[in-house]
């Protein structure tokens, strides 16, 4: 049970949430709704979340090898 936790909890890290995020952005601003401010916020922060998750990968995947051997 333990060990589904600590899966479920990295898979949360690594989801699909930013492709999700650009889908929205995409959808707002077809719809004419969206201000250039927001479409900058949320590219922005799409942008910072792909660089935050692909740099601590590494180390996550390590971490990971580590506590399931």
């Amino acid at each position: 049970m333990r060990r589904e936790r600590t899966d479920a909890r990295r898979g949360c890290w690594f989801g699909p949430i930013g492709v999700s995020a650009v889908f929205y952005l995409t959808l707002v601003a077809e719809r004419g709704a969206a201000t250039p401010e927001l479409l900058a916020a949320g590219s922005l922060i799409v942008t910072a979340s792909l660089v935050a998750h692909g740099t601590t990968s590494s180390l996550g995947v390590t971490l990971y090898r580590r506590s399931a051997g």
